[in-house]
């Protein structure tokens, strides 16, 4: 395989988790906070259980930093590949 399918390959895989994840989140985790717990409290038992994954999503110092220079080429091709479909 090339580098192009396997980078493609991973990138898919990476959406399907993605996608997985926002399903588990959507039709498992928010129906069992909303059986477990009363209204007042529901808002805090999701934020107790995002808090374990809250550090993946807020990343967004990583830009300010040199040594993440591959996020912004990232952005920059995603912006082209937008603009161009």
């Amino acid at each position: 395989m090339d580098d192009i399918t396997i980078a493609r390959a991973i990138h898919v895989l990476a959406v399907l988790l993605w996608i997985g994840s926002v399903a588990f989140v959507t039709l498992v985790v928010m129906p069992s906070i909303r059986a477990a717990h009363p209204p007042t409290d529901r808002l805090a038992a999701f934020h107790k259980l995002e808090g374990r994954f809250a550090a993946q999503a807020q990343m967004w110092d990583r830009f300010a930093d040199p040594q993440f220079w591959w996020m912004h080429a990232m952005v920059g091709l995603w912006s082209i590949a937008a603009g161009s479909s």
